[in-house]
């Protein structure tokens, strides 16, 4: 994505900013929505770098995997986004 979408109008769809390859953030709260189609679950996160960011809270719904959820577990990020930090 780049940075130019920022603001866009897209159907559905509010894009606050734009996460970086190489950006650090840590997943601060789940939200688990009900609706007549089934559950969904969405995590947010908040970026490492917040004081230099104007959203540093961003929800992730549209790069997590939710087929899990058909099974009834939780998303996964998906690893082409994102991958765990390994501390060593």
């Amino acid at each position: 994505m780049k940075a130019s979408y920022v603001g866009a109008d897209l159907p559905d769809v509010r894009i606050l900013d734009v996460i970086h390859v190489g950006d650090h953030f840590r997943i601060v709260s789940v939200r688990r929505d009900e609706g007549r189609k089934g559950t969904t679950i969405t995590f947010e996160v908040l970026l490492q770098d917040e004081a230099s960011r104007k959203y540093p809270r961003l929800d992730v719904f549209w790069i997590l995997d939710h087929s899990p959820e058909k099974a009834g577990e939780a998303p996964k990020i998906m690893a082409s986004f994102a991958v765990p930090l390994r501390r060593e």
